[in-house]
């Protein structure tokens, strides 16, 4: 791994901890939401969410998706 690809896989981790990772989907509308991607997991969001990408609710931690 160069210099240059280690800076920017640290930058990536460094925006996603800091401030949180958005999907594509997250604009949808529903509440609860994954503390981390903020896709909404209830809702009608959250059924349009299971039904394309197949996220719920993980079932070790219900404010996290099962990504």
């Amino acid at each position: 791994m160069t210099e240059h690809e280690h800076d920017e896989i640290t930058e990536m981790w460094r925006s996603v901890l800091e401030g949180g990772y958005k999907d594509a989907v997250s604009f949808f509308p529903g509440s609860p939401r994954c503390s981390m991607c903020a896709i909404p997991m209830g809702g009608i969001g959250g059924m349009i969410v299971k039904l394309i990408r197949g996220r719920s609710p993980s079932p070790k931690n219900p404010n996290m998706c099962n990504l």
